[in-house]
């Protein structure tokens, strides 16, 4: 996560499966979602977010990956409630 800069993300994004480079780099080019980006940002370390993935179910917060069991049983905890 130290290099996230725009030539960084376009390298990033060309992994991916899929995806439309041309429009991808226009996108960011243009600067659309900047305002967006930052308030999600802003809005995760208010919640306390050091870090991905994190994940909050019913205002609880999980960080880390899961397992796909262990994903299962957190919503089985929630359904239950």
């Amino acid at each position: 996560q130290q290099s996230l800069g725009s030539t960084a993300l376009k390298q990033y994004a060309r992994q991916v499966p899929g995806i439309d480079a041309t429009t991808f780099d226009a996108c960011l080019d243009s600067g659309t979602f900047t305002t967006e980006v930052q308030r999600d940002f802003a809005d995760g370390l208010a919640a306390g977010v050091a870090g991905t993935p994190t994940l909050f179910f019913n205002g609880q917060k999980v960080a880390g990956v899961l397992s796909v069991d262990g994903f299962e049983q957190i919503l089985q905890l929630f359904l239950q409630q």
